[in-house]
């Protein structure tokens, strides 16, 4: 990973590394909004963007990574709902996205993922 440095985007050749399995960017200055069509190895199970200066929408597209057992994307300014596509991440174990501007409902496709040991939403998020 590249934790502690000072990246602030997200390389688009990443897209060519087709067998990633974890991807660590977290404390990094990644600023400006993900890529709505972001596809990163199928293989992708770890995803940390915890830490950054992210805004925007998690991209729909997030419900794709089909092997994704742990996504962190707290401590960003990530804002709007949560895609209800997150609700096809069947292989989740940890989620976090705490710490950003999130409003909307959870989706109830994630409320079935009852198998997820630990879902923090901040208290702001869940009073919206």
């Amino acid at each position: 990973g590249s934790t502690n440095n000072r990246l602030t985007f997200i390389p688009s050749s990443i897209r060519n590394l087709e067998n990633l399995l974890f991807l660590n960017l977290s404390f990094n200055s990644l600023v400006g909004s993900l890529d709505p069509n972001i596809r990163p190895s199928k293989e992708l199970e770890i995803l940390d963007l915890s830490w950054n200066h992210i805004s925007g929408s998690i991209p729909k597209v997030i419900g794709s990574f089909q092997s994704l057992t742990s996504l962190n994307l707290s401590r960003n300014s990530f804002s709007g709902p949560i895609p209800n596509t997150m609700g096809n991440l069947i292989t989740l174990d940890f989620l976090d996205l705490s710490h950003n501007n999130l409003s909307g409902q959870i989706p109830k496709s994630l409320e079935a993922l009852s198998h997820i040991q630990y879902r923090n939403f901040s208290c702001n998020e869940l009073a919206r």
